[in-house]
């Protein structure tokens, strides 16, 4: 059950952040410039989805805080669902700077990507590296 609690909880968290943060385009110029387009969805069908994941993100999350109060997980398998929920959560929100419209260069999308970029990358490294060492415990 903690097993599907964790993958719900780091396959969910970006979803989750994507559709709550919501467009980022500057409103008050008629034509933008896109680093990269997000897909077009009906408002009512995102806002349902981010509703959704979120539901997804908080009850997974209490469901793995209670198992590792009841000592069923070991507290070293944190250090990899952490980091990959972490890593999640900064790729849904630099997707919607990635995809914000506005006049001229995305100075917030290269940012993104050079500081956050790196960042997703070590902390699914460092969830790997821990995996695999509790793995053989």
């Amino acid at each position: 059950m903690e097993r599907n609690a964790a993958v719900a909880l780091v396959l969910a968290t970006p979803v989750a952040v994507w559709c709550l943060v919501g467009d980022l385009s500057a409103t008050q110029f008629d034509s933008l410039d896109y680093l990269w387009r997000a897909p077009q969805l009906p408002r009512t069908f995102e806002l349902l989805l981010g509703i959704g994941a979120l539901v997804v993100v908080v009850a997974s999350t209490v469901e793995l805080v209670g198992a590792l109060y009841r000592g069923r997980v070991r507290r070293q398998w944190s250090a990899t669902v952490v980091p990959l929920a972490v890593a999640g959560g900064l790729v849904g929100y630099g997707g919607r700077v990635l995809s914000a419209g506005g006049i001229g260069a995305n100075i917030g999308g290269a940012l993104t990507v050079m500081f956050a970029g790196p960042l997703v990358v070590a902390l699914v490294v460092a969830a790997t590296w821990n995996y695999l060492v509790e793995r053989r415990r």
